[in-house]
């Protein structure tokens, strides 16, 4: 079967699938922090506790309800860079009357940011390769004498959680990521009474986490493809 890369084509130009805007998600509904408690829950055997989307806690689901921020946040930041990566834009405006080089700080302007997508910088919404990268690939290097619209795609960390987190708080990680979260917690919490039962779950974590990481090289090397070579259907 064919390799097909998720990106889709508008005006002329190949847009990442399901791209996030950082003002709204395009085609992307994201599960809620709610939605995890739930599958938590019935991973841990308390699906009494778990009636047409309400939770009643029992003192044990209690307990892991309480643990759940922390863990959350630990397992999205092991996922963070395992390469399924939420895709994020951001534009800068140039005026064009400089000499020289014009340096951009990326992380500066979005403190999500991860790294470059693949060759994915344009100038007045056209491919443009003049520019180079520093400070670790963070820094965007260009001519400044380019008048016009930087926009510029790039991978971006899962937003930070508060230590509080709302129900309806959205999860903005892509599916793949955040079908390995509840195996992660569940190996947390059930490691605390049964440390041989809960290190085999996180073992299997580990395991399904290499093979995304694995899969998504994959993905990106056809990503790379595709926007060198200009084609979709490979």
């Amino acid at each position: 079967m064919p390799f097909r890369c998720a990106c889709r084509r508008k005006g002329g130009l190949i847009q990442p699938e399901g791209l996030d805007k950082r003002k709204g998600a395009v085609g992307i509904e994201y599960p809620t922090y709610k939605d995890l408690c739930i599958d938590v829950l019935l991973r841990m055997g308390e699906e009494q506790c778990v009636t047409n989307g309400v939770i009643t806690p029992s003192a044990a689901a209690s307990a892991f309800l309480k643990a759940m921020p922390a863990l959350t946040q630990q397992g999205l930041a092991l996922l963070a860079t395992a390469g399924r990566y939420l895709v994020r834009e951001m534009t800068i405006d140039q005026p064009g009357d400089g000499d020289g080089v014009a340096r951009y700080d990326l992380r500066e302007r979005a403190p999500d940011f991860y790294s470059l997508m693949a060759r994915r910088v344009l100038l007045n919404d056209e491919p443009c390769a003049e520019y180079s990268l520093e400070g670790g690939g963070a820094v965007l290097c260009v001519p400044a004498r380019k008048r016009g619209v930087w926009r510029v795609y790039y991978n971006a960390y899962p937003a930070r959680l508060p230590a509080e987190i709302a129900d309806d708080t959205p999860l903005e990680v892509v599916p793949e990521v955040y079908a390995l979260l509840p195996l992660f917690i569940e190996g947390r919490l059930r490691i605390i009474h049964d440390e041989d039962y809960g290190t085999a779950i996180l073992n299997e974590f580990e395991q399904r986490r290499a093979e995304l990481e694995s899969r998504s090289r994959a993905f990106w090397d056809v990503v790379a493809t595709v926007l060198r070579e200009g084609s979709v259907a490979l």
